[in-house]
């Protein structure tokens, strides 16, 4: 038997964003050990996708820190939970470019402008392309 309880919908919003931080009280199911009870398809997407925004959110605080290579991971798990979220091919790149490696950032600024051709960082995506061939350009 599932034992449910009534809070305010913002610590009921929190509590799903953060896994395992939901107050004491709160209307998250809890099974008993062992069960087998099956998550239908709708539960499992709902999972992914707040999965991904957390990994969304987790590579924005990476990068804002400086902390790329763990940004890049963030936002890849972001990408591969939310094939719509197009725009994290931007942020991937912008990972690569503060990192040097111009070939990357290219890469991924290209799979940007592929997969969202009305995008709104285009014109930036295009301008940092140019500004990065332009430097692997022989002198």
């Amino acid at each position: 038997m599932m034992r449910k309880t009534r809070i305010p919908a913002l610590a009921f919003a929190a509590s799903l964003l953060l896994p395992g931080c939901a107050p004491a009280g709160s209307p998250v199911e809890t099974r008993p050990p062992g069960s087998t009870e099956v998550v239908s398809p709708d539960v499992q997407a709902s999972a992914a996708h707040q999965d991904g925004n957390l990994a969304r959110l987790e590579g924005d605080l990476a990068f804002q820190a400086g902390k790329l290579e763990a940004a890049i991971k963030a936002y890849s798990r972001a990408a591969s939970a939310h094939p719509g979220f197009r725009y994290l091919f931007f942020q991937i790149a912008q990972c690569y470019e503060r990192q040097g490696l111009r070939k990357e950032a290219v890469a991924f600024f290209r799979e940007y402008l592929a997969a969202n051709p009305f995008g709104r960082w285009n014109v930036e995506a295009e301008r940092r392309i140019a500004t990065l061939c332009a430097e692997d350009a022989p002198k």
